[in-house]
């Protein structure tokens, strides 16, 4: 595998179950995780040794991808970090988009929330946004308050997007699945 700028070496063992343990450079810190079937969705967490935590997620690089491939409906899985507010806020929360394959999104955030690990329901909150995806299967989506960016699998079955690129808006991986 080779990486982003700057480029390093890294080296990936995939055993018989899926099970893929990958390390970037001769002195970093090895991650592992799971390879879907297929080879579209890669999730890495580590390391393994010991150091400062990571997620690593990786979809597979697209030709000729379009607005098209973003298509259908999704669960969504998210994740936001809000350190200015006192204390700490840490959420998740569960909802569902559904994308008309030309670059509007509609999305249902109302399903389950987790604040600071304290779960409740989260009230449906429609919004419709844009969207946009490169031939490499990069997605960029324009909410109301930030931009989120990530990638769309070939297939158009899993997408992954973090943010927010706002400034002062809040950290988010959000996590899409047909």
């Amino acid at each position: 595998m080779v990486g982003p700028t700057p480029s390093t070496v890294q080296t990936y063992t995939v055993a018989a179950d899926g099970t893929v343990t990958h390390t970037v450079g001769a002195l970093d810190s090895p991650t592992q995780g799971g390879i879907l079937m297929g080879g579209d969705l890669l999730l890495l967490s580590g390391p393994t040794d010991g150091e400062a935590p990571c997620l690593l997620v990786l979809i597979r690089r697209s030709d000729s991808a379009s607005a098209s491939v973003l298509s259908g409906n999704y669960h969504i899985g998210a994740f936001l970090a809000d350190a200015g507010a006192p204390p700490p806020h840490f959420s998740s929360f569960t909802g569902t988009r559904s994308a008309d394959g030309v670059g509007t999104v509609t999305t249902n955030a109302g399903g389950t929330i987790n604040i600071d690990g304290v779960v409740g329901s989260f009230p449906a909150a429609m919004t419709n946004d844009s969207y946009t995806v490169a031939a490499d299967g990069t997605l960029s989506v324009t909410l109301a308050t930030t931009t989120l960016v990530g990638a769309v699998s070939p297939t158009g079955d899993y997408a992954v997007l973090a943010g927010g690129m706002t400034v002062g808006s809040l950290p988010q991986l959000w996590f899409l699945v047909r």
